[in-house]
């Protein structure tokens, strides 16, 4: 089955953000808990240790990345069941901030993810590696399983696109 991409890039702020959606057919309390719990989170993206809550620093193990490296990821914000945000990234001076917020819809809950794009962030570096974990968290929560990483190579041009096109979210498009 050929992958379609999913993210957008949204201009309306001041910094750019990668956006992505996800429709999910459970409640927002089990997926608020797949994404904040340790032994569930290892089910998608990896497992992490250390004590939670705004402004705490948690160690996240990346399980489907090479060599399983750890990242300090420090909360921002955790307001339970509904949104979080983290802040990591190489340089604690300028992180890599990331925002999900979960909405209760009639059929479940949707999903909206996203990330800024600065620091040294482009859509091309990030794009299709957030598809292939939201695609696993999606899986994690029915009980399937997603496609290996190699398959999201296939929409790495829409995110070269949208990486070309972010250009034109920070021209000054004020008075000449």
């Amino acid at each position: 089955m050929a992958l379609k991409p999913t993210g957008r890039l949204d201009c309306t702020s001041a910094i750019p953000e990668l956006v992505y959606e996800r429709s999910l057919p459970v409640a927002r309390d089990v997926a608020w808990a797949a994404l904040t719990e340790s032994e569930r989170t290892a089910r998608w993206i990896g497992s992490w240790s250390g004590e939670t809550g705004r402004g705490k620093t948690i160690e996240v193990v990346w399980l489907a990345e090479e060599g399983t490296p750890t990242e300090s990821i420090k909360i921002l914000v955790c307001d339970p069941p509904s949104r979080l945000a983290l802040a990591a990234g190489p340089d604690p001076a300028a992180p890599w901030l990331v925002t999900v917020e979960l909405h209760e819809e009639a059929w479940g809950t949707r999903l909206e993810f996203r990330q800024q794009m600065n620091n040294g962030l482009s859509p091309a570096m990030v794009g299709t590696g957030w598809e292939f974990y939201l695609d696993r968290y999606v899986a994690a929560l029915d009980g399937g399983e997603a496609e290996p990483f190699d398959h999201y190579q296939s929409l790495q041009p829409h995110y070269e696109e949208l990486q070309a096109a972010m250009a034109l979210c920070t021209e000054d498009d004020g008075s000449s």
